[in-house]
This record gives C-alpha cells, structure tokens and sequence, in this order.
C-alpha cells in the first residue's frame, strides 16, 4: 500500500458525502454502495472536476487528487475482512475448504478462461488474452461483502458461498502477478511450474502467519490484557491487523486477506467480543471510502 500525503480538505469532502449518502440511502431504502459509486464518479476527477476551469469554486467540493485518500479506502476493505475474520473460526473455515478451493477455483479458472476466449477473438495476443482473463475474473471485495452485509446474508448459504469464492480470488492474486511478470520478463522453466511456485509460496505464507500468530497472539494479548490499560490494547489490536496485512503484501498476497487470518487468529482468544466493539467503528468509518474510491478511476 502505497502512502501520500493527505490532503485534509479532501477527506473533508469524502466525509461530508458519506454524512449525506448513508441517511439519504436509509431513507430511500437503496444501496449505500450505489451511492458512494455515484458520489464516486460525481465528486471524482473525471467528474465535476473537469468544469472546475469554467467554475472555480467547485474545486472546494471534488476530488481532483486521490492518492491522498487512497490508503484510507484500503484500510476500509482491511478492516472489513479483519471483522469477518473475527466473526469465523479456523475450524469454521476448514469447513469451507471445498468452496474455497473447489467452487472458488472453479470460478476463477473458468471464469478467466471464457474471458480470455472472448479477448483472442478481439485479435489479442495470447499473453494480453490470458492476463486480461485472470484479472477480470477477480472481484471486488469492498463492495461484495459490503452487500451481503448490508442485507445481512453474510451468516446465509448464499453469503458463506460467495466469501469463500472472494477468498479464493484473494489467494490468486499472487498467481496472477506471476503470470504477468512470465509475460513480460524472459524466465527459465514453463509457465505452470511458475504458477505451481507461486501458489505454493502463498500456502506456505499463510500457514506461517497461522502457526506463528497462535503461538504468539494468545500470550500477548493474555500479558497486554492483564494491564487493565484501554488505549494500549487497542494499539495492539490495530498493530496486529495492519502488521499481519502488511505482512501478506510483502508475501505477494493481498492486505485484506492478511487482515481477514488476523481476525481468524484473534477469533480463538477469550477477547474477541472486547476486539469486536473497539473496531466496528474503525471499520464503518473507513469502509464508506472504499466504494467511493473504487469508482474513481486513477
């Protein structure tokens, strides 16, 4: 995740719109992911902002730069995955094994491959097909699961069913980045030991923050607790979200799903419901730029 400078009057914008959007949406019984993807492209760059030379003052309500806020709609999606995290369990989630790694397979391996069908017909060459393919069979995990939340089918068939194909897609970041780089750098070996590589090396990062963070999060936590000092076990909390997500990053792998083992890891402690209600407001909060963010284009 990239960090930049945050420009102040901005974030004041992005608040204003979501203070304005989320009651407006509740009154009108629509989607408050359709309205920040509207207010998204209305307060964008490639919005309002193209008249600010012929009305100055609507420089004060756009969002001409973004990369300011950018980290913020991340965080959002982080703390999101980070509280469905917490809600499972890892034996809940060893359920899911076969709609993670079979139905979520199946989705991101037929879905590119149909994809990439359609591109070659374009006249695309292969490699643009197949890259084109695997990245549009990836979704959107901000606003999937900020609909299913929204009409609280998380805990329903169809919720569990489409997390675990998001799931899924969040471990096939690392095989998709694989692919791009075999098509632009001359490398050794074939493509598919390249892909069976790179997939090992995200199981083995996921197993390793699994081992580790029961090993070492129950004890901390246990020591931190025993302080009785309020600000010092959130701190920790937060410290444990964002490390783990960045941890996953460094690996190749995507923050949210760093974010979401975390809330898996810290589920099993006696302290989760105490987790549970320090975060929702981080969560809420930053997860209104998520949707927002993600409709204005870079």
């Amino acid at each position: 995740m990239e960090m930049h400078a945050l420009d102040l009057r901005e974030l004041i914008v992005f608040l204003v719109a979501a203070g304005i959007v989320v009651p407006l949406g509740h009154r009108l019984k629509l989607s408050p992911v359709l309205g920040f993807l509207f207010v998204g492209l209305l307060i964008g760059p490639y919005g309002l902002a193209q008249f600010t030379d012929m009305f100055p003052w609507l420089s004060y309500a756009v969002i001409a730069d973004i990369k300011g806020v950018q980290a913020l709609a991340e965080l959002g999606i982080v703390f999101l995955l980070f509280m469905i995290g917490l809600e499972l369990s890892l034996e809940r989630l060893w359920s899911l094994r076969r709609l993670v790694f079979g139905l979520g397979g199946a989705q991101v391996i037929v879905t590119s491959a149909v994809i990439s069908a359609i591109a070659l017909l374009f006249d695309n060459s292969l490699p643009v097909s197949v890259v084109l393919g695997a990245a549009f069979a990836l979704s959107s995990t901000a606003i999937v699961m900020e609909v299913l939340a929204d009409n609280r089918r998380l805990g329903t068939r169809v919720g569990r069913t489409g997390f675990s194909i998001l799931l899924c897609q969040d471990l096939a970041v690392l095989p998709v980045l694989f692919l791009v780089t075999a098509f632009t750098v001359q490398q050794d070996g074939s493509v598919v030991e390249g892909l069976a590589i790179a997939m090992g090396q995200a199981l083995i990062a996921v197993a390793v923050i699994l081992v580790v963070g029961r090993l070492v999060l129950r004890p901390l936590f246990r020591f931190v607790g025993n302080a009785a000092r309020r600000e010092m076990f959130l701190a920790l909390v937060l410290l444990v979200i964002i490390g783990t997500a960045i941890a996953t990053e460094a690996a190749g792998l995507s923050m949210a799903l760093g974010a979401f083992l975390a809330g898996l890891l810290l589920s099993e402690t006696e302290y989760r419901h105490e987790i549970e209600v320090d975060i929702e407001p981080f969560k809420g909060l930053l997860l209104c730029l998520a949707p927002k963010f993600c409709a204005i284009p870079d």
